[in-house]
């Protein structure tokens, strides 16, 4: 894991807000999000067990880095982002298996 991701994670669980280089957190009484330049690529509401994530249209080594820090477990193959096996949105969200 970069350090980076591990300086997001820590400001999720602190409930912080974190920006360093292309990569920010922002929290509330309501949710955290994560944005990777710009775009909010993960999102996890107060009281929910699971984030939901988005590639936002890039499906990029760095994209997938952010959310398999936060378990995601999104891979590539063949182009495709894939995750348990099974293809997801390239621009939509979804939840981990």
């Amino acid at each position: 894991m970069r350090q980076i991701e591990s300086a997001m994670l820590a400001a999720i669980a602190a409930r912080q807000p974190f920006k360093q280089g292309n990569t920010e957190v922002r929290v509330d009484g309501i949710s955290a999000r994560v944005y990777l330049h710009g775009n909010l690529i993960a999102v996890k509401n107060d009281g929910e067990n699971r984030w939901r994530f988005n590639l936002c249209g890039w499906n990029t080594p760095t994209t997938r880095s952010r959310l398999n820090a936060l378990g995601a477990g999104v891979f590539t193959r063949a182009g495709l982002p894939l995750v348990a096996g099974r293809a997801v949105p390239v621009d939509g969200f979804w939840e981990a298996a």
